[in-house]
């Protein structure tokens, strides 16, 4: 769990770091914030939530090509 939150704390600071929510709070709070993006650990995975773009992002940082 460690290793995903350290992985999860990366990706929140180097991948359009501006759209995530650090505050912890959901709805208006967060928006209002500047952050909409989500990620949680959950067992032994990363449950992300973020605009496509982001997604996309995320995955080309992974990609082995």
């Amino acid at each position: 769990e460690q290793r995903l939150t350290k992985l999860k704390e990366l990706i929140q600071r180097t991948i359009a770091p501006e759209t995530w929510d650090l505050t912890g709070t959901q709805g208006s709070a967060a928006q209002a914030a500047g952050g909409r993006g989500r990620i949680e650990v959950y067992g032994r995975s990363l449950v992300i939530s973020n605009t496509i773009e982001v997604h996309e992002e995320i995955a080309g940082a992974f990609s082995l090509e």
